[in-house]
């Protein structure tokens, strides 16, 4: 890959090379987009190259260089939303879903999802630029059946995840993903082809296997879904832009 800099000499050329064959993109996030990002920038900092500055300063500047290299990039970014459609929910359930497997409980190491946080995704958008949310917003609305979900069991997967799966798939479910695939692929954004495999991420960097589930099983009645955006703050917060059902 080539990456070009536009400066009033020209084009600047730079080649990107691999350094890394693994893909490490879940390990050096919190969210889940992180997962399937097509591109996560990673800040490397090479201490022997910061002659100037003395050495007790150099990993201070380090952080505030790498911060404000992070702050160009999100505001580059700013003219674009990070959306996904999910089922959200409510407190008391968050709560319940988050003792389901003891994920609240978890080792040092690993890192539980906040209650407020927890969701099922259904179709991830990607990066859309805002303009377009007057026109996405009505078309999510597509017909909608209450249906309900049923979580008895967790399961560890790649990359140190914890998730509950649900005991099953009922057919509203699956109508109701394929609706808003339908919508996307009419307004021209992205779909994701590979296999819908629904979830609910209760912890990350757990690399141990997850605890035996706590309690009986969980039963969820759902009666809508969401428009929401990612990375809200620096701490990677949600913040449901539409509710619908």
């Amino acid at each position: 890959m080539n990456l070009l800099t536009k400066m009033a000499q020209g084009l600047i050329g730079q080649k990107l090379h691999m350094v890394s064959a693994v893909d490490v993109r879940r390990v050096i996030g919190y969210q889940d987009f992180v997962d399937t990002a097509p591109m996560d920038p990673v800040y490397v900092v090479d201490h022997s190259r910061m002659k100037l500055v003395p050495v007790t300063k150099r990993e201070p500047c380090a952080f505030a260089a790498a911060g404000a290299m992070a702050q160009d990039v999100s505001l580059y970014c700013a003219s674009a939303a990070r959306l996904f459609i999910a089922l959200w929910p409510g407190p008391a359930l968050a709560r319940s879903l988050a003792t389901l497997c003891g994920s609240d409980t978890v080792g040092a190491a690993a890192r539980p999802v906040a209650t407020h946080s927890i969701h099922l995704t259904l179709n991830f958008l990607g990066d859309v630029p805002r303009q377009r949310m007057a026109e996405l917003v009505p078309a999510l609305h597509v017909p909608f059946q209450p249906f309900e979900l049923s979580f008895s069991r967790c399961e560890p997967w790649r990359h140190g995840l914890v998730v509950a799966i649900p005991d099953a798939v009922p057919a509203p479910m699956v109508h109701l993903h394929a609706a808003l695939n339908d919508v996307l692929r009419r307004l021209g954004l992205p779909v994701q082809e590979r296999a819908f495999r629904p979830h609910l991420t209760l912890a990350r960097r757990h690399f141990q296997p997850p605890p035996t589930p706590i309690g009986l099983p969980l039963r969820w009645l759902v009666d809508g879904y969401v428009l929401a955006q990612s990375g809200v703050t620096p701490g990677g917060d949600y913040l449901v832009l539409q509710r619908y059902g």
